[in-house]
């Protein structure tokens, strides 16, 4: 359980400055490490956003935040995805039609920690957003987000600061109201 939210929200800015960092200065497109430390990034990062949302140490407007994803749907193929085939996105699902949709917080999260395919989208020799689904949706269809909209939702999540919680015992209605935070400590 987390009691103290600044200390995950902290290590949560550490992870986004550390593979900006990385992203721009230190790998090589060819470099083994890369698909490792980018799927390392998402998925511990949103299990610490998706830790402080179960902590309930996010507010209800922050949760109800939406974040634009491109879908690809799965092209008519009889061939069944599996580990064996899972990186050839572009001969099973449609990559030249984009539906944009947008996506709340905690599926954006659950999306990343139940990948099934995760590919890394590569644009000027950094990393410009992965490819993803899971293994409920990898028949249905395929998600692009770009590495901007999701630090944009990574940053949202350490800037909201909750203020207030009213919690009525008789409904079982918890309502938390975010607000500014001067000072961390």
């Amino acid at each position: 359980m987390i009691f103290d939210s600044v200390v995950w929200k902290e290590e949560l800015e550490k992870k986004i400055e550390d593979f900006k960092d990385y992203n721009i200065n230190e790998f090589e497109v060819e470099d083994e490490r890369l698909d490792m430390r980018t799927e390392e990034f998402f998925f511990i990062t949103s299990f610490i956003v998706r830790k402080l949302i179960e902590a309930l140490k996010l507010s209800d407007e922050y949760l109800a935040s939406q974040y634009g994803v491109i879908k690809h749907q799965r092209n008519e193929d009889d061939c069944k995805i599996d580990f064996l085939n899972n990186h050839k996105i572009d001969q099973y699902y449609n990559l030249e039609s984009r539906n944009h949709i947008t996506l709340n917080l905690n599926r954006v999260c659950n999306l990343f920690i139940h990948s099934y395919i995760f590919i890394i989208s590569i644009d000027k020799d950094c990393v410009d957003g992965v490819f993803v689904t899971t293994d409920y949706d990898k028949e249905k269809f395929i998600l692009f987000i770009s590495l901007d909209e999701y630090i944009r939702l990574l940053e949202g999540c350490c800037s909201d600061n909750i203020v207030s919680i009213n919690h009525n015992r008789r409904t079982g209605r918890l309502v938390k109201s975010p607000g500014y935070c001067e000072d961390k400590e």
